[in-house]
């Protein structure tokens, strides 16, 4: 499927693109809020300043897409792959990113409320200047996380979570 054909398709009504082939992808500024894209292959994409509210990429692999000064509300990421995704200046709430991958990505001064990171993995991302608020990170993995201690963290959950020195953290960030 093209993007073009994609985007017409979602002006005329249909939400239901699982399991497309978008790779490499320039959806940069599209509305596709309440599309299921399910199991989609968006490697690579250019999502950056899409309209994503209520949209479904669970077990989607954004892998190296940019999505970059985006603003995702309600939308699901669960068991997502997002490794080497960048997420710089986005801002999202009420996002589900539990047990996804977002392995050596970049959330770059990003802005998370009440987002579900249980049991995702960042290893080794890019965490400058990031804010968290009432976000859950049990059992959440963040092994050499850089820039970890710049994090604005408030209300922020940790059970189990393995921080980025390796040690295991439980208790409540304010």
């Amino acid at each position: 499927m093209t993007v073009k054909e994609l985007l017409e398709r979602y002006a005329a009504g249909e939400r239901d693109f699982s399991g497309v082939d978008l790779s490499g992808a320039n959806l940069a500024s599209a509305n596709l809020a309440g599309a299921n894209l399910r199991n989609a292959c968006l490697r690579g994409a250019t999502i950056d300043g899409a309209v994503l509210d209520d949209t479904n990429f669970e077990s989607a692999d954004l892998s190296g897409a940019y999505l970059a000064h985006t603003v995702l509300i309600r939308t699901n990421f669960r068991n997502a792959a997002l490794n080497g995704s960048t997420w710089m200046e986005s801002a999202l709430e009420d996002v589900d990113l539990s047990e996804a991958t977002l392995c050596g990505g970049g959330m770059l001064q990003a802005f998370l409320r009440r987002v579900n990171l249980t049991s995702a993995d960042l290893s080794g991302s890019d965490m400058g200047d990031v804010n968290l608020v009432d976000t859950n990170l049990s059992s959440t993995c963040l092994m050499g996380a850089k820039y970890f201690e710049s994090v604005g963290c408030e209300g922020v959950i940790l059970s189990n979570t393995v921080m980025p020195d390796g040690s295991i953290s439980n208790g409540r960030l304010d």
